[in-house]
């Protein structure tokens, strides 16, 4: 019984060395879900001329929501966007962007990682669908060269005359 009890204790420990010694994929959070802790002053709003867009955190339960609001007055398609600043992408490595988004009206709308000095070389796009329920979105994708300086944003908000509403926002880099 004791020779029996021995072996299950040496083969618990060897178990624990190889999971403490096994490689553990590294995450590393290039935007934090933050929960908007600094009010949403990170994220930048840009709203061409003839649409007027405003940035508000409101609480929805316990939960901090990011809302936009875009008045489009000209009822003509126009690319309000917003984004934030996070870093630099690198080649070869994986990363994951997480967020769930909602509108008043149904629109579809883009995700984007660009570096901010570049706009046309895009490094992540996606078109999302939004509408009244909250959706939930994660996409991972791998670098494909370096950029610097880059940013996540959401463009195309000022299609219609519309409200978002964003919370989670997260990016992560992994090996």
């Amino acid at each position: 019984m004791t020779r029996h009890i021995s072996l299950r204790l040496s083969l618990s420990i060897l178990s624990l060395a190889t999971f403490a010694l096994s490689p553990l994929r590294a995450e590393t959070e290039l935007i934090a879900n933050d929960r908007f802790a600094d009010g949403g002053g990170s994220w930048i709003l840009n709203s061409p001329r003839g649409a007027a867009a405003s940035t508000a955190l409101e609480q929805e339960g316990e939960e901090p929501i990011l809302v936009v609001s875009v008045q489009n007055e000209d009822e003509k398609p126009t690319d309000v966007r917003m984004h934030r600043s996070f870093g630099d992408i690198s080649a070869g490595k994986s990363y994951t962007v997480k967020f769930k988004i909602k509108a008043t009206s149904p629109n579809e709308i883009v995700g984007f990682i660009y570096p901010e000095n570049e706009g046309s070389r895009i490094l992540w796009r996606t078109v999302l669908k939004t509408d009244s329920e909250w959706r939930e979105y994660s996409y991972t994708f791998k670098g494909k060269d370096h950029a610097t300086n880059c940013v996540l944003g959401f463009a195309q908000l000022g299609k219609t005359s519309n409200t978002y509403s964003f919370k989670d926002i997260s990016l992560t880099e992994s090996e």
